[in-house]
């Protein structure tokens, strides 16, 4: 019986190791590259390539990085005067799509806590939440692709119970925060609850700590 148990954890031991050659190496679509002495493995052509970076821009090396999409901390450091406007609108320049992580000042905004320290906390109208995130988007407007928006998901209130008020209106007002960053000419990556995916021209989905694109 241990003889057996032994070889059977060979056999997959093996499989995996053959599983990873050819994920990383046996793939002829999978292609090795040096960066700064680092080794990495890019995919196809298909695969876009995204970086999400909430670090000073002005002191990475980003700026020499194959990407197709950054996701950046949307401070005033991107803004006009700041360290890294000249930075972004060269990566712009390039073909790489920008997205600002929306920020009221140099604080970040996701929109699950907001709304529950606005409109449940608070006591506010749904549409007053509104009008400060819209106010928020409306700094990036010409700057930067799109807007990352975070926490869109009802979790963050405590409202998973499809006949909960609150889930219909938080519903509502992401539609009309997306609708009003296309206006702006602005496109749109969200972040959390699946059932929101199809609002956003890209989605963030993580599954047991993997990044699916």
């Amino acid at each position: 019986m241990l003889w057996r148990n032994l070889a059977i954890i060979i056999i997959i031991i093996a499989m995996l190791w053959l599983s990873l050659y050819y994920l990383l190496i046996g793939d002829e679509r999978v292609s090795y590259m040096d960066i700064d002495g680092v080794g990495v493995y890019t995919r196809p052509s298909e695969f876009l390539n995204v970086i999400f970076y909430y670090g000073w821009l002005s002191s990475s090396n980003i700026d020499d990085l194959a990407v197709d999409i950054v996701v950046v901390s949307g401070s005033s450091r991107i803004l006009p005067g700041g360290e890294d406007y000249d930075l972004l609108a060269d990566l712009r320049s390039r073909g790489v799509e920008v997205y600002a992580y929306i920020h009221d000042g140099e604080i970040p905004i996701g929109l699950g806590s907001s709304f529950k320290s606005w409109v449940i906390y608070d006591n506010r109208s749904m549409e007053s939440w509104v009008n400060y995130i819209t106010g928020l988007i409306d700094v990036y407007a010409g700057l930067v692709d799109g807007v990352f928006l975070d926490e869109c998901d009802p979790g963050y209130f405590n409202s998973t119970d499809p006949g909960d008020p609150l889930l219909g209106v938080f519903n509502e007002a992401l539609k009309e925060i997306m609708g009003y960053a296309r206006s702006r000419g602005l496109n749109v990556f969200i972040n959390d609850v699946r059932a929101y995916a199809g609002l956003g021209d890209y989605y963030l989905w993580w599954v047991r700590g993997a990044l699916l694109p």
